[in-house]
């Protein structure tokens, strides 16, 4: 269990110094290369308790749909950056990416 949490650590190290960065927007310049994560769990859980989503939902949609692809496991607080994304930014909604991960994060939860 140590061994799993250190490598998500380790994977997510470049995406959560991008979290502790005073402004989101300024961070994001020059990250269009960022990839989908085999771990995405801890970087979305930080964006949501940091307020990003709420400060800067625009970005903060675009850091989920760039770590976010067809994982496994759904991070626990997607659906509510996600909601905290459409309660600022309502337009966000009609987004592909918001709709994407809306979806993904529908068939994921699904029984």
């Amino acid at each position: 269990m140590f061994s799993l949490w250190r490598k998500a650590r380790r994977e997510n190290s470049a995406a959560s110094r991008l979290l502790g960065s005073t402004s989101l927007r300024f961070a994001l310049h020059g990250w269009q290369r960022l990839q989908p994560l085999e771990h995405p769990h801890y970087v979305v859980d930080m964006l949501h308790k940091s307020g990003l989503c709420r400060q800067y939902p625009e970005e903060a949609l675009y850091l989920l749909a760039a770590v976010i692809s067809d994982q496994p496991g759904v991070p626990e607080a997607l659906g509510r950056c996600l909601d905290e994304i459409r309660k600022v930014e309502s337009r966000l909604v009609q987004d592909a990416r918001y709709t994407q991960l809306q979806e993904y994060l529908r068939i994921r939860k699904s029984p």
